[in-house]
């Protein structure tokens, strides 16, 4: 069993939700996302672990919001596509640090524009999952069947760009998010948006795959315990994938989702909140469990990252259009597996 101590640590510098967040040279970084108020960003922040501080970053050669849901490879953060002006677009970006000075660069452009895309990297190969254009009708959705490919990029072999790979076996999804542990990148929920006539529907989903790079071929794993999007994954010990907040499905209206309402105790005032939970992915048992830690802020379109016993969450989506929806929040936790004794206690 996974038990996470989660506690506040200190704020980001501002209101953001739907950024990315990664681990770049020991350091927590988070970029770009959907900022108070209301518009897509392109600054970003260094969390310096030792002095709990934040620096700035350099700012991205464009805003994003809704980008990929954190993607770190071979010691750089990786943004994966994204929304910039209402428009889901294929630009694709990379943050490295040297000599202790960080900077951007740009990386080839996907062969489809997308936004909350899934992504993770298995060695030098990063992989796109699902993802959409925005629905500028209506909004608050993406819709998933503009996207028809997964693809893939090698970091040491930029020339070739964006490849397609082996097509996705579920169901289109936008809002998915995505790890990986040994050679497989995993895939869980999300959500398909579609219309019938006029009436815009949207299904949390359940379902979970696991693409595997040496062989190219996609296997289904088991189903999510509840339709859930918007949560953010990471793994610890290349074993156990951690799903955390997101929006989580009623068991019997995946179109309805579970929030509460709690007192921001800085501003005095009722905020509503999304999935405080944090699901357990066990790779070797192809089975999920519950964390007994729960999130301070359960929150959509959150970010999180691990480092090496220590998590970490960042911003996210709440209830409270003062503030855009977004939020400041950014929680550690403390990862401990309990012992086999501990596992078979009741």
């Amino acid at each position: 069993m996974i038990e996470i101590t989660w506690t506040e640590g200190e704020h980001l510098p501002e209101y953001v939700k739907g950024g990315t967040l990664g681990v770049v040279d020991d350091k927590v970084v988070y970029a770009a996302g959907c900022r108070q108020p209301w518009r897509e960003s392109e600054t970003g922040w260094w969390f310096e672990p030792a002095e709990s501080s934040w620096y700035p970053l350099p700012p991205m050669p464009r805003g994003r919001a809704y980008t990929s849901i954190g993607c770190t490879a071979m010691n750089a953060l990786i943004v994966v596509g994204g929304r910039w002006r209402q428009r889901a677009m294929p630009e694709c970006f990379r943050l490295h640090r040297e000599s202790g000075a960080w900077r951007w660069e740009s990386l080839p452009s996907l062969n489809q524009a997308r936004g909350e895309t899934a992504a993770s990297a298995v060695a030098s190969l990063v992989v796109a999952i699902g993802g959409g254009e925005w629905e500028r009708v209506r909004g608050g959705a993406f819709d998933p069947r503009t996207v028809t490919m997964v693809e893939g990029l090698d970091l040491t072999r930029l020339d070739e760009g964006w490849k397609p790979l082996a097509p996705f076996p579920g169901r289109p999804r936008a809002g998915a998010c995505a790890a990986s542990a040994g050679e497989e990148v995993y895939a869980f929920g999300g959500y398909d948006c579609w219309f019938e006539g006029d009436t815009r529907r949207l299904e949390r989903l359940k379902d979970a795959y696991a693409y595997k790079v040496r062989t190219r071929s996609w296997r289904r794993i088991a189903d999510l315990p509840a339709g859930l999007a918007g949560a953010a994954a990471a793994t610890c010990h290349d074993r156990f994938i951690l799903l955390c907040g997101g929006a989580i499905s009623l068991a019997d209206d995946p179109g309805r989702i579970v929030q509460s309402v709690k007192v921001d105790p800085r501003r005095r005032v009722l905020v509503g909140e999304y999935s405080d939970r944090v699901y357990v992915y066990d790779v070797a048992t192809d089975s999920y469990s519950l964390s007994p830690g729960r999130l301070v802020h359960g929150l959509n379109d959150i970010r999180v990252a691990v480092m090496g016993e220590k998590i970490y969450a960042a911003g996210g989506e709440n209830s409270d259009v003062t503030l855009s929806n977004t939020s400041d929040a950014f929680q550690m936790g403390e990862i401990r597996i309990a012992d086999s004794k501990e596992e078979g206690r009741p």
